[in-house]
């Protein structure tokens, strides 16, 4: 649908800021559907596009560099990445501020690059203030904050803090509940809270959360996408 609306906004009108937003949400998409060079080549486009015709520093230039960045992650190009994300940060940090929801994103996003290049400590010392951030804006910012809490979870588990791990998964999961029940965000975040009980031996509540999330991971993701795989290996070892 989205790729079908922007090769007809550009053939009626040419490019515009508009176009460059529905091109982001189509590299987003892109993304999580595990094609990240596609991802990349959308979205690169889509920044410069965003920058032209709403601004430099407009949202929908910031938000297309902050996927950007993280396609070049999910492609394994941390070093593109991590400028990336870092310059999306440092812009909008200095023309909306520290705690605004673009900013606060950023500093997601380059959690999340830290976490994967294993520097845990540095990525728990970024989110915890951004966790902080994003309860204070409230409602507004529930999603993005589900999402911090997960990544927070990963690097908790990632440290054997496991009971902090699963104290964020679980407001993760409850923050997602209030939305579409078959989400694959809430499938993730129930996983992640699935493997972090099986670590501590709770088998049957793990298996319960787990086997719940891989139906919607399958439905949503694809059966061969790494999330799907992930739940399908975790529910394998709890069979065994």
């Amino acid at each position: 649908l989205l790729s079908g609306a922007i090769e007809h906004a550009r053939a009626q009108a040419g490019d515009s800021a508009a176009v460059a937003a529905s091109m982001g949400y189509y590299g987003r998409l892109l993304t999580l559907t595990d094609r990240p060079a596609l991802a990349v080549e959308t979205l690169t486009a889509a920044a410069a596009m965003g920058s032209r015709y709403a601004g430099e520093a407009s949202p929908v230039a910031s938000q297309n560099r902050l996927f950007l960045g993280e396609a070049q992650l999910a492609a394994g190009d941390r070093g593109a990445a991590r400028a990336t994300l870092s310059a999306a940060l440092d812009a909008s940090r200095a023309h909306y501020g520290p705690t605004h929801a673009l900013t606060l994103r950023g500093e997601l996003a380059l959690a999340g690059l830290d976490a994967a290049e294993g520097r845990n400590d540095v990525a728990k010392a970024r989110l915890q203030p951004v966790v902080a951030a994003l309860r204070e804006l409230g409602a507004s910012a529930q999603t993005t904050l589900a999402q911090a809490l997960v990544v927070l979870g990963d690097v908790d588990m990632a440290t054997r803090e496991r009971v902090q791990a699963i104290a964020c998964y679980e407001e993760a999961v409850r923050l997602r509940a209030g939305g579409w029940s078959g989400s694959w965000e809430l499938a993730l975040a129930r996983e992640r809270l699935g493997e972090a009980r099986a670590a501590g031996g709770a088998t049957r509540e793990a298996r319960e959360q787990i086997g719940a999330a891989l139906a919607a991971l399958e439905a949503e993701l694809g059966a061969a996408h790494p999330e799907t795989l992930r739940a399908k290996r975790a529910l394998a070892r709890l069979a065994a």
